[in-house]
């Protein structure tokens, strides 16, 4: 739905369902209008295939819709990033190039369309879509409709639409700059330009369809052609400003103060919830550790406070490691990079803690099919299981006594034909590096592992305890590649 100039405080309840339903009416009983409610399929090709690419859209009769253009977008997000999980939010306008700085006060008069996006099952995208509305208007109304939310990041990059009809587009998009806006500046901090070094070697696909129209032989010919040449899916832009956020934040702090104890060992608990949280859960679970509120042994990591959010495409194989630990391999992904990790399988103790080998790889580019051969050559047998989207948000909590660092998140996964997975996971980072020797003798008679897991397991009671007095159901114990494959 399209809402013009002047009735931008009348949009709110446009989020619900009403939109869809009314849009289906207006569209003469289809299911929708890609431009209002779609599914969407990312994908990234090496730039080295552009003209590769553009050979398959002519071949798929896919028509150019617009002129190559410069997109600029504007991320709206909270502090706390408890949206992250939510709608996504975001101003979007053209131009005729990329901008030599952002300055938010001097973007404030300029007409922007302010949209809404909400994603359900098999990534069903529910769009609103308000303006043109001047900047400054579309942020006074959303912090009114989305307490606390405010221009976060800015992204441009160069774009071209085709399509063929209103059942499928397709967008090509290069040339990415990642804008960060302090609270305390009016001018954006660029924290990642993918027009330089390695990182401008990337296509990025995004195809957009009628939900209907998915199962069209043009859709499945177009998508099978970028397979052929080697596309993989990749995370969004919003994801993808997020991640450049958190190298950013690190490349500013003190990070180097935790040393690893445990080698090729992963020690976790893992709470799945029965349904989608409220948005404020992370910053909930944050304040049970805040050394503000609570005066007791677990507290945030006051070296590294950030609650902090991330995302990657996590890929996964199951087989036969050489090493003779490994039975299986996981390889993250964010965008043109990607990690390996061999996994083995897990030992449990209480409160759903798992202990396993897990071995992490150096990162390696995702395009260099030499890389990815020479990881599969450390199994004997592989086979592949699928990947799944995961958004992730984070903080650190440090046992004042032992100095010791655990990372808790709540994960969001994604696959099609699947609801979604929300996970708390509290898993061992590792010690403060100038801890005392007075610290490393506590519990002397107790092995690493021993006190690892008494700390996670009243960490994870402590969480626990609060949703069970939120009435907020869980388990304990799931893997998330049993999940991707059940």
């Amino acid at each position: 739905m399209i809402v013009r100039g002047g009735a931008i405080k009348l949009i709110f309840n446009m989020i619900s369902d009403k939109v869809f339903i009314q849009n289906h009416q207006n569209n003469g009983g289809r299911m929708c209008n890609i431009d209002f409610c779609r599914t969407e399929t990312r994908l990234f090709l090496p730039a080295y295939f552009q003209e590769e690419l553009m050979a398959e859209i002519e071949n798929h009769e896919l028509k150019l819709l617009y002129d190559p253009r410069v997109n600029q977008t504007i991320y709206l997000l909270d502090n706390n990033h408890d949206y992250f999980f939510g709608p996504s939010l975001k101003a979007r306008r053209y131009l005729n190039d990329y901008s030599s700085r952002i300055l938010l006060s001097q973007i404030f008069q300029e007409e922007f369309f302010f949209e809404i996006k909400d994603s359900g099952l098999n990534d069903l995208r529910k769009k609103t879509k308000i303006g043109p509305e001047n900047l400054l208007d579309i942020l006074k109304f959303a912090d009114q409709s989305f307490p606390g939310a405010r221009a976060y990041f800015a992204v441009e990059y160069r774009r071209q639409h085709f399509g063929i009809d209103d059942n499928l587009r397709i967008t090509i998009d290069t040339g990415f700059r990642f804008y960060y806006f302090t609270e305390d500046q009016d001018e954006a901090v660029c924290i990642k330009n993918c027009s330089e070094g390695i990182d401008k070697d990337i296509i990025r696909i995004e195809i957009k369809i009628n939900p209907d129209y998915k199962k069209s032989g043009l859709y499945i010919s177009f998508v099978n052609s970028l397979v052929v040449l080697g596309a993989k899916p990749i995370i969004s832009k919003k994801q993808e400003a997020l991640n450049a956020h958190k190298k950013w934040i690190d490349s500013s702090c003190a990070t180097g103060h935790m040393q690893k104890e445990l080698r090729d060992c992963e020690i976790e608990a893992k709470i799945s919830l029965e349904k989608e949280p409220n948005l404020t859960l992370f910053s909930n679970l944050y304040n049970l550790f805040d050394p503000k509120i609570t005066k007791g042994r677990y507290v945030i990591d006051e070296t590294y406070s950030f609650m902090m959010s991330s995302a990657s495409i996590n890929h996964y194989w199951k087989g036969k490691a050489k090493n003779g630990y490994s039975n299986g391999l996981k390889v993250l992904t964010k965008a043109l990079w990607a990690r390996p990790v061999l996994k083995g399988s897990p030992k449990e103790w209480i409160c759903g803690i798992l202990e396993r080998y897990e071995k992490k790889g150096e990162h390696f580019l995702w395009i260099d099919d030499s890389a990815i051969k020479d990881i599969f050559a450390q199994f004997d047998s592989l086979e592949y299981i699928g990947f799944i989207v995961r958004s992730r948000r984070a903080f650190w909590v440090v046992n004042k006594i032992t100095q010791r660092i655990y990372h808790v998140s709540i994960d969001k996964c994604t696959i099609d034909n699947k609801s979604n997975l929300f996970q708390i996971e509290i898993e061992y980072s590792g010690i403060i590096r100038d801890a005392t020797e007075e610290d490393l003798s506590k519990n002397i008679n107790e092995s690493i592992k021993e006190i690892v897991v008494k700390d996670i397991s009243v960490m994870t009671q402590s969480i626990m305890y609060y949703l069970d007095n939120n009435e907020i159901a869980y388990s304990l114990g799931e893997e998330k590649l049993n999940w991707l494959i059940n």
